[in-house]
């Protein structure tokens, strides 16, 4: 997977050390196995493999550099974290069985990531983004439990808006991301319903030009709304223009 390099005009908040080793890292993950990727022995206990996870994550993760300019690194970064995850998943959540012998004879050993020094600095940094991403999924999921009583109880502007609380916590969650759209389309249409009313009942006391601001709102919210259009229209004529 060769390295994109980033646009000449791109302003990045990132060292050119740090814009080097994600183009190297991502350029090889087509390469790397799972013990490669974490920079791990076949061997290592799940200490280790869990102790190299968060090195990486630390590394590589967006979030570590929340509301800072990544560019194009963005996305780069982002599939070194999934790739990251899904070996840490398979070495660290998984029993590892222990390979037959010569089960990997002949097979091209591919090059481990270099191992990081030790820096009691990093790893307090570590041990902060660690409880940060830890604290990030518990209220992801706090407020995904809080938007599905708003949507029991009817309260769909208040699911919306925790759905997209959770979303933001979650940008890399689709189940998160898919709820949250979904949470906002039941509420646009039920507030587009209640202004429909409120336009009705506006017309039914000839409050002309108030009705035709109502229907130009249900407009925003369904665009392809054709009653909606009709009616807003015949408002606007009856009002005389005026809005």
């Amino acid at each position: 997977m060769p390295a994109v390099p980033p646009a000449p005009d791109e302003e990045l908040d990132l060292s050119p050390e740090q814009q080097q080793r994600i183009d190297e890292v991502f350029s090889r993950l087509s390469d790397l196995d799972d013990h490669a990727m974490l920079g791990v022995a076949k061997d290592a206990t799940r200490a280790a493999v869990r102790r190299a996870y968060f090195e990486r994550v630390a590394e590589f993760h967006p979030d570590r550099f929340f509301r800072k300019k990544l560019g194009s690194y963005k996305t780069r970064m982002e599939a070194i974290s999934r790739r990251v995850t899904e070996a840490y998943e398979r070495l660290g959540l998984h029993d590892r069985r222990p390979e037959s012998p010569g089960e990997d004879k002949g097979r091209a050993r591919p090059t481990p990531l270099p191992p990081r020094a030790l820096d009691p600095e990093r790893d307090k940094a570590l041990a902060g983004l660690k409880q940060q991403l830890e604290a990030r999924h518990a209220e992801a999921r706090r407020l995904l439990e809080e938007g599905k009583r708003a949507t029991a109880h009817g309260d769909l502007a208040g699911a919306a808006e925790a759905y997209r609380k959770a979303a933001v916590l979650a940008p890399n969650d689709k189940a998160v991301q898919a709820a949250a759209a979904g949470a906002r389309q039941a509420a646009g249409a039920a507030a587009a319903d209640a202004l429909s009313r409120q336009a009705e009942f506006e017309e039914r006391f000839g409050h002309w030009a108030e009705a035709a601001r109502t229907w130009r709102r249900v407009l925003e919210a369904r665009p392809d709304d054709e009653r909606a259009r009709e009616r807003m229209e015949a408002a606007l004529s009856r009002s005389g223009g005026e809005t």
